[in-house]
């Protein structure tokens, strides 16, 4: 994971319209553990991007990301039933239609 957090943070240098980019790394990717980020977050954060399990948990914390209208990518593993604003990004590939801008 910190391989993928230094590559991430390295992109995100390049993009002119990034005007930052913060890793949080986690106790792992249990629901407990993403709504602990989730209550530290910036009110002045544009967007998260999470890798997270599908469990019921974590579908109500990442509508609330959204709902709070935020941007949300899911990395590597998607939740698939995240809310439709969301957006997936997988080693395989980009999942587009999941998009939103």
């Amino acid at each position: 994971m910190r391989d993928l957090a230094g590559h991430i943070e390295d992109y995100a240098a390049r993009l002119p319209l990034v005007a930052s980019c913060r890793i949080h790394n986690l106790a792992g990717i249990s629901p407990n553990a993403l709504q602990t980020a989730v209550e530290n977050l910036s009110l002045r954060a544009n967007g998260v991007g999470v890798i997270a399990v599908d469990h019921p948990r974590t579908r109500n914390i990442l509508r609330d990301i959204v709902d709070a209208g935020m941007r949300l990518v899911t990395l590597v593993s998607d939740v698939p039933a995240a809310p439709r604003s969301a957006m997936s990004a997988s080693i395989t590939g980009w999942r587009g239609e999941r998009r939103r801008c």
